[in-house]
């Protein structure tokens, strides 16, 4: 972790939840993800495709990371199959669907984690039915438990 993404982290852990991101705030959320996604290498890199059936589909989980919504419903709604979808994500993106999804929710986990919110409530917040099943994604995403990711962030 860069030095400028745990600040941005830092700074966007006290923006409240149900803030309307304009304005400073904005600028800093926006920040963040840039640094994120610019870390060469990084674990969280979050490529988008160009497609724009995968782009409704992106933009629609980006804007709520806890829609649940199967490839399966994805591709009804995008009107296309989920066959093609799935070739789609692997083609544009590099990734699954699954894991694509896996990165946004660990994203925007990072600056709710950040701000002291319980595993429990984050992963409810995302989506998932229990801490333990987010606990276990963070871990396959970032190599380490939630709670440990910024103990070891503070100590670099």
């Amino acid at each position: 972790m860069t030095p400028l993404l745990r600040e941005l982290i830092v700074r966007a852990a006290s923006i409240p939840l149900d803030s309307v991101l304009t304005g400073r705030d904005g600028l800093v959320i926006a920040h963040l993800l840039a640094e994120i996604e610019w870390v060469p290498g990084h674990p969280l890199r979050l490529p988008c495709g160009g497609d724009r059936r995968l782009k409704r589909i992106c933009n629609a989980i980006l804007r709520d990371p806890a829609d649940v919504r199967t490839l399966d419903e994805w591709a009804n709604e995008a009107g296309a199959s989920t066959r093609t979808l799935a070739r789609l994500f692997r083609a544009e993106t590099g990734i699954s669907f699954v894991h694509w999804r896996q990165l946004v929710r660990v994203q925007h986990a990072l600056p709710l984690l950040a701000s002291g919110m319980p595993v429990a409530e984050v992963s409810l917040a995302l989506g998932y039915e229990t801490p333990g099943a987010f606990a276990a994604m963070f871990r396959r995403v970032t190599g380490t438990t939630p709670s440990a990711y910024f103990r070891l962030s503070e100590s670099a």
